[in-house]
């Protein structure tokens, strides 16, 4: 864990001590979010062959890198499940992180939201965390305004 996310998770739960816990830890990378514009790593891992993206076509920009074997090797081993999201809801994930929380995210990080969105019965009475990312929007083409 970075200094500035122990920092912040520690002014949210103040009484409770953080343990780092190893990478291989089966918490860590149990689900992997990605849009369904670009798709290739759940295809990839559905069919245990890297399926390229070939013109993907999503918001999230931040998402559209190829898959190589080594981070599909390091996916197989390590992910339980990838999950995809649809547009409609990683656009309505950006829009309601910013109503309510008054902060921009890139698109790429709301996917973690507009998984739960999209599947809510799924992550019902669940505590989840979600980190979330900005700096790589540009507010002159926020997709909610038209």
């Amino acid at each position: 864990m970075d200094k500035a996310f122990r920092r912040e998770i520690k002014k949210v739960f103040p009484d409770k001590d953080l343990q780092e816990l190893p990478f291989s830890y089966g918490l860590f990378h149990s689900f992997y979010d990605f849009p369904k514009g670009a798709d290739d790593a759940f295809r990839s891992i559905r069919d245990d062959v890297i399926r390229p993206s070939i013109n993907p076509e999503t918001v999230c920009d931040g998402l559209l890198a190829q898959l190589s074997e080594k981070t599909f090797s390091i996916i197989k081993k390590n992910v339980n499940e990838i999950i995809t999201a649809s547009e409609e809801n990683i656009i309505m994930a950006m829009r309601i992180i910013w109503e309510r929380m008054k902060i921009i995210v890139e698109p790429s990080s709301a996917v973690a939201l507009a998984i739960i969105l999209e599947d809510k019965e799924k992550f019902s009475n669940k505590k989840i965390g979600l980190i979330l990312t900005g700096g790589n929007v540009d507010l002159e083409k926020l997709p909610w305004i038209y």
